[in-house]
């Protein structure tokens, strides 16, 4: 009640101690904008709505907010594809994917981050117990589209069956989840907090290329062996399962707020840095295999610690964060112009094999001995590298 927005529900960060015995709060009364104590009669719930109170003696309040016009988003999906036989018990499929979601749930800050000029929050103009706070809405939306290929190919007389399938793909979104972005990977919060629209790129799960072939052959030991036992020569299959795909995108920030829309302290994210140069990728000879980038960036992440570590600006090879003040803290003078997930990990190889061998026992029994071998080359699949500019792991 009282609250002079177009959004419905908050929550404060204060602490309040609970007891099991009666026990008064000790909250000072509620005022109007004016001073004057409402409601008269001391009901919290006689205060008429959209009747703006002081909120200066409960704040700041960091709060988190849900639209009067949350609603469920909806996906359009279809596919056009076609088969085609080719010779030699060949068949070629090829397809092309769609799948676009509108009004999807995502999380904006209307009233800038903590400690922004007053110029940029509103609210806090309006109300000074008022601070940063999160709404979230149905501003998101995405889409994803494929080219999807198949060949098979069947020879049952050689016992061979055979499968590749390649798909070429895009998803792009302006908000991977709720909060914008899995922490993991990409931004939490917006580089500007009135602009999603900015934060359109890549999604976090986007994988450009990806290659899967699988197989199964009957071997024919009883055709080599002639004259061994069938029961020991018959029945053996052996199958495989090959992946192959490109890593999945992530965004460097750097470990600051700016000093133009403040620090964002309900989702804890960081702005993004200036791009000087693309950074240049690991190539043979440059440190260990678990290094992503290039020497010299790691480097220029090194050196933006040092900058920082001696408050100066810090312009570098390939990044560059000029360096402000909020209220005694360190900041970014500005959100720098790297977009959001414009790097891409490693990608990933797998091959799985299995061999099984099926005895006929009885009329209605068999047994079945099967050994399978998951990633029996022991290919690495690396998470996503650290992405934090002048962190010991950066890359």
């Amino acid at each position: 009640q009282g609250f002079n927005f177009p959004f419905s529900g908050y929550s404060t960060a204060q602490n309040l101690m609970f007891t099991t015995a009666p026990r008064p709060l000790g909250l000072p009364p509620i005022t109007d904008l004016s001073g004057n104590v409402v409601p008269a009669g001391g009901n919290s719930k006689t205060v008429p709505k959209n009747d703006p109170i002081n909120l200066t003696p409960y704040g700041p309040l960091l709060t988190n907010l849900t639209s009067n016009d949350l609603h469920n988003g909806y996906t359009i999906s279809g596919n056009l594809t076609m088969e085609r036989e080719l010779p030699w018990d060949t068949i070629l499929q090829a397809g092309y994917v769609f799948n676009n979601a509108v009004s999807l749930y995502a999380s904006q800050f209307p009233n800038a981050y903590s400690g922004a000029p007053l110029s940029l929050t509103p609210y806090t103009a309006l109300n000074p117990g008022l601070s940063e706070f999160q709404l979230t809405d149905n501003h998101a939306h995405s889409t994803y589209n494929a080219l999807q290929v198949v060949l098979r190919k069947s020879a049952p007389t050689a016992g061979l069956a055979f499968q590749l399938s390649y798909t070429y793909a895009k998803a792009i979104d302006n908000a991977t989840t709720v909060y914008n972005g899995d922490s993991a990977n990409s931004g939490v919060g917006q580089n500007n907090p009135f602009c999603w629209s900015c934060e359109k790129a890549a999604s976090s799960f986007d994988i450009r290329h990806r290659v899967v072939v699988n197989f199964s052959y009957t071997l024919p030991f009883d055709k080599m062996a002639q004259g061994a036992p069938k029961r020991l020569t018959q029945g053996w299959t052996f199958w495989g399962i090959a992946t192959a795909s490109t890593g999945f995108p992530f965004t460097v920030v750097t470990p600051f707020g700016s000093a133009e829309y403040g620090i964002d302290s309900y989702a804890g994210s960081t702005v993004r840095p200036d791009l000087v140069t693309t950074p240049g990728y690991k190539h043979g000879g440059q440190g260990p295999e678990e290094q992503l980038f290039s020497n010299p960036v790691l480097q220029d992440s090194a050196n933006f610690a040092q900058a920082v570590n001696s408050g100066q600006n810090f312009s570098g090879q390939f990044f560059a964060v000029p360096l402000g003040n909020l209220g005694g803290s360190t900041v970014a003078a500005h959100p720098g112009n790297l977009g959001r997930n414009t790097f891409r990990a490693a990608g990933f190889s797998s091959l799985d094999l299995s061999l099984a061998k099926d005895t006929h026992l009885f009329e209605r029994t068999s047994l079945q001995f099967r050994a399978e071998f998951f990633n029996i080359l022991n290919q690495h699949a690396f998470a996503n590298p650290n992405r934090t500019l002048g962190t010991n792991g950066f890359g």
